[in-house]
């Protein structure tokens, strides 16, 4: 059943005088919704795209070109990076593209699915971010400035002892809102019809 016959379906029902099984207006809400998601995430790839080549461009080329044991580690590390976190972003990312359908279930489905892997995605950007940090802190620890150099240095201090706590304060904004979306969206499905 496409989407506009079952919102006739429930007009149908609302001007008839029984009470509506889902508020048409929520459903439309969410659909629009879907339809704006779904343009902002293919547009949305410019920008990783561009960070990745970006990135391969200013740290790993010249890394690999320095001759330097250390920095070439480093520079084929951060290609091992950049490919994990786009594996993990595409895996995360499975099956959120588009709807199956054009019904207000498939809808409601993708709209689930989605929050699911935002929320996921927000725990594996986290632990990403904290072991990329330690790695370096690591790597850079085991020179002959010493691990008491690092731990005070401005890129440490930026990266790690601000940075974290910004991040995960953000990351914990972001998935209590996803969380407050997902449950909306699993009563809605609850009020679904079943056919």
């Amino acid at each position: 059943m496409s989407v506009d016959g079952e919102m006739e379906g429930w007009r149908r029902q609302w001007q008839g005088g029984a009470k509506p099984v889902v508020d048409a207006d929520a459903i439309e809400r969410l659909r629009r919704g879907v339809v704006r998601e779904t343009f902002w995430s293919k547009w949305g790839l410019i920008f990783p795209i561009f960070a990745t080549l970006w990135s391969g461009a200013t740290i790993v080329m010249p890394a690999l070109r320095s001759g330097r044991a250390l920095v070439v580690l480093l520079g084929v590390e951060s290609v091992v990076f950049i490919v994990v976190v786009w594996v993990v972003a595409f895996w995360l990312g499975r099956g959120t593209w588009r709807p199956l359908a054009d019904t207000t279930a498939a809808f409601i489905a993708i709209s689930i699915r989605r929050r699911e892997a935002y929320i996921r995605g927000a725990i594996a950007g986290a632990c990403l971010y904290v072991a990329q940090f330690a790695l370096l802190v690591l790597v850079f620890g085991l020179s002959p400035a010493g691990f008491g150099a690092v731990l005070v240095s401005a890129p440490v201090m930026g990266l790690g002892w601000i940075g974290i706590p910004v991040v995960f304060a953000g990351l914990y904004w972001f998935g209590r809102r996803q969380w407050s979306d997902l449950e909306r969206l699993r009563e809605l499905k609850r009020q679904l019809p079943s056919d």
